[in-house]
């Protein structure tokens, strides 16, 4: 019987319901490398975010709750204080926790964009704690958006001093560990997305309850996608002006945000089906009725160092939902570059190769994507694949 010698611990509680990016990958992690844990260590995050939920997700393994900001509301006033309100909070509440700081236990850390978590880490080391450092996010050009300047200044010098007395660390994708490379002289190992879910085939709807043919986006509406957003919907419209036979192109949102910044870029919204706030189940049948699954990047030249490490989870939803997966932004983005290197459909770099896309959508249906999905799924986003390795390193 394997040991249970590792926390993992997640600032994104893991959740099923009513969370966003790192919440679900809190839960894919945790069920992936389950049978090593000894326990999960999180936080509430929010004050409407119950203990019960937090639960729910983690299934077996033992939750452990640290102390936060988040019952008092400082956020909504602050963010900043309440960032540093948090951090301090942990501080005094691991270094009198023993038992749960215990050196007989590797760490296991999911990092996502948030720099204050830097902090928790720093500190945990401080304090003789073995850590393996899981970046899913470059938290320096992240902040740029969210922190003010004297903040900005320290990241770089205190995520370089994480890595260096980090025992091993991973990164989300082959652009991330090049940058790690390049900015820190880091040897990061590049480490897959994992997910239980498998490719499956997808459902056919009878041609007879069919009225339009559906791009499904899902997720949210940032400077990282609407640019492509509003390329792929004049495609659709220009498509559907000069199409004269089958069924028209529609491009479904099925997002946590308002639609306001997507509405502002568009000049008409014919060709648009907007959802706010779905449960999740009804998302998957959307996914999985799509005609193909949009997962888009930006091509502006200041968000390249983003798109070239993010790694946008979302992919692991459309591959579970059995639909073609219609790629779009510039080859070095993450994705795109993935998509290339295993020669897998339908991947476009340029506008021009999304209008030819398009058109030929019906053919891929019809062809051996779905198998070969599932032969990068098992390679790189299985459980198995992901417990492999994280624990052979």
């Amino acid at each position: 019987m394997l040991h249970r010698n590792w926390v993992f611990y997640t600032d994104a509680p893991p959740l099923l319901e009513g969370g966003h990016g790192n919440n679900g990958v809190a839960v894919q992690i945790l069920r992936a490398i389950s049978e090593r844990l000894a326990f999960v260590l999180t936080r509430k995050f929010r004050r409407s975010i119950s203990f019960k939920a937090i639960k729910k997700a983690s299934g077996d393994t033992k939750v452990v709750l640290h102390p936060d900001a988040s019952g008092y509301g400082i956020k909504k006033v602050s963010p900043l204080v309440g960032s540093v309100l948090d951090f301090l909070i942990f501080a005094i509440w691991i270094a009198f926790s023993k038992e749960i700081r215990s050196k007989n236990n590797d760490w296991f850390i999911l990092c996502g964009a948030d720099c204050w978590f830097l902090l928790h880490i720093l500190f945990l080391q401080k304090l003789g704690i073995s850590t393996h450092i899981y970046l899913v996010d470059e938290i320096e050009a992240s902040s740029k958006y969210q922190q003010p300047k004297w903040v900005q200044l320290w990241i770089k010098p205190t995520l370089g001093l994480i890595l260096k007395n980090s025992a091993s660390v991973f990164a989300i994708s082959e652009g991330f560990v090049d940058y790690l490379k390049s900015e820190f002289q880091c040897n990061a190992h590049w480490l897959a997305l994992p997910s239980q879910n498998a490719p499956v085939a997808p459902v056919i709807l009878p041609k007879s309850n069919k009225s339009t043919r559906n791009i499904v986006f899902i997720g949210g509406l940032n400077h990282l996608y609407l640019s492509a957003l509003k390329d792929v919907y004049e495609e659709i419209s220009a498509f559907n002006a000069k199409s004269n036979s089958g069924l028209p192109w529609k491009l479904e949102i099925l997002s946590y945000c308002p639609p306001d910044a997507l509405l502002s870029l568009l000049s008409n919204q014919e060709h648009l089906i907007f959802h706010h706030n779905l449960p999740n189940q009804k998302c998957i049948e959307l996914m999985s009725q799509a005609s193909a699954c949009f997962l888009p990047y930006s091509f502006s030249e200041s968000e390249r160092i983003m798109v070239t490490t993010s790694f946008s989870c979302k992919i692991l939803e459309y591959f579970a939902s059995g639909s073609p997966i219609l790629v779009y932004g510039p080859d070095y983005a993450s994705i795109p570059r993935y998509f290339i290197k295993e020669n897998l459909p339908v991947c476009t770099t340029s506008r021009h190769e999304l209008r030819q896309a398009l058109s030929a959508l019906a053919e891929i249906r019809s062809s051996d994507y779905l198998e070969r999905y599932h032969s990068v799924w098992k390679k790189y986003h299985s459980p198995e694949a992901f417990k492999n390795c994280v624990f052979k390193i």
